[in-house]
């Protein structure tokens, strides 16, 4: 189970996850620290206990909206600008066969000989 973004799947789906075991809410499975924790999240899904459920459409359209205001206010999540922003990649050209050097079938005619 990778959750990273949970509140995507609730917003997509319209599914949330009930039941969840940790008290900080839906998080990563990397995020639970100890053996306890996690045969507590095991046991609950095992019986039922912790387990996706259908949202209504009233419940939906009220996490869609809350999660538009959360963006609108800036509050939603935003990824790190790329390191090479505003370089060419113009001169990252893949090779053509014709410029690749071709020592590696001499090296091997060699290794041939030496071997006789």
């Amino acid at each position: 189970m990778k959750y990273a973004d949970y509140e995507s799947l609730v917003i997509t789906h319209g599914v949330e996850l009930v039941g969840w075991t940790e008290g900080t809410g839906v998080c990563p499975i990397k995020r639970i620290n100890t053996a306890l924790q996690l045969r507590c999240l095991l046991t609950a899904l095992n019986t039922g206990e912790c387990h996706w459920e259908q949202l209504t459409e009233d419940n939906w359209a009220t996490h869609k909206a809350a999660h538009k205001a959360r963006l609108d206010a800036g509050l939603g999540h935003q990824r790190a600008p790329h390191r090479d922003k505003g370089t060419s990649h113009k001169g990252k050209q893949p090779l053509s066969s014709e410029t690749v050097n071709s020592d590696s079938s001499e090296s091997d005619e060699e290794n041939v000989d030496l071997a006789a």
